[in-house]
C-alpha cells in the first residue's frame, strides 16, 4: 500500500512536466523602407512571416501574430517576410525579392515584446 502512493506522489511530474515560460514576439505587419535612389512603390502583400530563431525555424504565421519563442540569453531572430504563393491561402512562401528582418532577442519569459518588422529590397534567399 505504501509503495503505491510513493509511486504515485512521485510521477505526478511525468504528466505535467516543469516547462520553460517563452518570450512572446508581436508582429502587427511589415513596413516598406524605401532607398530613396530607386524609387520603388511602397506597396506590398505580405501576408504572412517566416521566423528563425538562432537559425532554426520557429514556424510561419498569419499577419498580426503573437509568436511564442523558447528563448536563452540573447540570440539572433530572422523574419522573413511570406506570401501566398497560389491564391487560396493553401501554399503560402517566403517572398525572394526582399531582405530578412534581423534583430537580436533578449530572453524575456512571459512578457510580450512588440516588434515592427521592415521589409528591404535584396535578396532574402542565397542563390
Amino acid at each position: 500500500m505504501s509503495f503505491s502512493i510513493a509511486l504515485t506522489w512521485q510521477g505526478s511530474n511525468t504528466i505535467n512536466p516543469i516547462g520553460r515560460v517563452p518570450t512572446y514576439i508581436h508582429i502587427d505587419s511589415f513596413t516598406f523602407q524605401n532607398n530613396s535612389s530607386l524609387n520603388l512603390p511602397t506597396t506590398h502583400a505580405i501576408s504572412n512571416v517566416w521566423v528563425y530563431y538562432n537559425d532554426n525555424p520557429v514556424g510561419e504565421f498569419d499577419l498580426p501574430c503573437t509568436i511564442p519563442i523558447i528563448a536563452t540569453g540573447s540570440q539572433q531572430v530572422q523574419l522573413f517576410p511570406g506570401i501566398i504563393v497560389n491564391g487560396l491561402n493553401s501554399l503560402t512562401g517566403i517572398y525572394p525579392f526582399y531582405t530578412a528582418d534581423t534583430f537580436t532577442l533578449a530572453a524575456q519569459p512571459g512578457n510580450h515584446v512588440q516588434y515592427r518588422c521592415r521589409l528591404r529590397p535584396g535578396c532574402a534567399v542565397d542563390i
